[in-house]
């Protein structure tokens, strides 16, 4: 090669380096800044908070980054935070200028921002929020171009919503989806954790067995210090599919030998989660007043955390356990309680159930 042509490839080179190390800078400057941002954001009344986001200063892909990263940390234990954390980032992404970060960045961060905020809304069990705040992240997300990573964490949330509205059938082909999405993009562990989702949705569709071998195929691609909360729910999901499917002795057996995780981990909702999978083995076994007792605790703490949804499923199971020891004015009186949370929190197949205990329990 020529001196001459030599010294132009230098010349690029350099200014290629001059401009990744600007950019480096300024992406870190941005950081954190957006870092400083949150924290107060997250603090601030809500006219404050306006006056905040009406500055372009705060209009930065990572502020949203951040926001949603806040968000997902927070779902399983906090879902109040985790949605107003999601909130604020959908502002912030509607915020972003087109012209300085190009269209598919900013319609994937809304997309994503929207899809944050449905899942927590699901998680909350308030449904029908949550539909409509997926509705629209699919929105962006048909925008943007179809991202494949994104688009199958998408779905997977979707799916999840239609399992807690009582329709898995919708459910699994989303989760399919998702799973080859994942599997074609080479990313074995994400693949994994939307197989643990897939065991979820097969389980809680009454194929139990089908439901713990794909729970058992994904966690076997995470260990338990990458996921802590990951692989406690396999675990647990795994023990709830064997107990329903009648083996209650094995589902104990290893219930006692996993008891020890829940309180390790100190996650209060799995530790509510374990008073109803108590409950669920005492009822198989035949001891409906220990049974009850486990019930009546786990309703009590999702109430005291406003989680309504999860109480209402709670007292149900009471219900169901009325019916069984003949205490039907009991059962009459737990329907008519859920019905209306059942309705208001989206959960169809569930009121529907619960309207036809009450009609019958209110037959001569």
């Amino acid at each position: 090669m020529q001196p001459e042509l030599l010294s132009d490839y230098d010349a690029v080179f350099d200014k290629m380096t001059c401009t990744a190390r600007d950019s480096l800078a300024t992406y870190a400057r941005e950081a954190e800044s957006a870092r400083q941002l949150m924290a107060s954001l997250l603090t601030m009344c809500p006219s404050a908070r306006a006056e905040i986001l009406s500055d372009p200063r705060s209009h930065a892909l990572p502020l949203v980054n951040l926001l949603l990263t806040h968000s997902s940390d927070l779902w399983a234990t906090d879902p109040s935070s985790a949605i107003d954390a999601a909130s604020l980032a959908t502002r912030v992404a509607d915020r972003l200028e087109v012209a300085r970060v190009g269209t598919a960045t900013v319609e994937e961060a809304r997309a994503k921002a929207w899809a944050y905020l449905g899942n927590g809304w699901r998680v909350l069990g308030v449904l029908p929020a949550a539909e409509k705040s997926f509705r629209i992240a699919a929105g962006h997300l048909v925008a943007a171009g179809g991202d494949p990573l994104l688009e199958a964490e998408v779905l997977s949330f979707i799916a999840s919503l239609r399992d807690s509205q009582g329709r898995p059938a919708a459910a699994l082909p989303l989760i399919d989806r998702a799973c080859s999405l994942y599997r074609e993009i080479g990313d074995r562990r994400r693949e994994g954790r939307c197989l643990i989702t897939k065991g979820t949705l097969l389980g809680n569709a009454g194929a139990y067995r089908r439901g713990i071998l794909s729970t058992r195929k994904g966690a076997s691609r995470w260990r338990l210090e990458e996921d802590p909360s990951l692989f406690l729910g396999a675990q647990h999901n795994q023990i709830l599919f064997l107990a329903a499917a009648g083996s209650l002795g094995k589902a104990g057996r290893l219930l006692t030998e996993k008891r020890s995780l829940y309180s390790s981990f100190g996650d209060w909702r799995m530790l509510l989660n374990l008073r109803l999978l108590d409950g669920i083995i005492a009822l198989g076994l035949g001891g409906l007043a220990e049974a009850e007792s486990c019930f009546w605790i786990a309703a009590e703490g999702f109430l005291e955390r406003r989680f309504e949804l999860d109480a209402a499923l709670a007292l149900w199971r009471i219900a169901e356990i009325c019916v069984l020891s003949g205490s039907q004015s009991r059962a009459k009186v737990l329907a008519a309680e859920v019905i209306p949370i059942f309705e208001e929190h989206g959960a169809a197949a569930d009121a529907a159930a619960a309207r036809q205990l009450f009609s019958r329990m209110s037959s001569p």
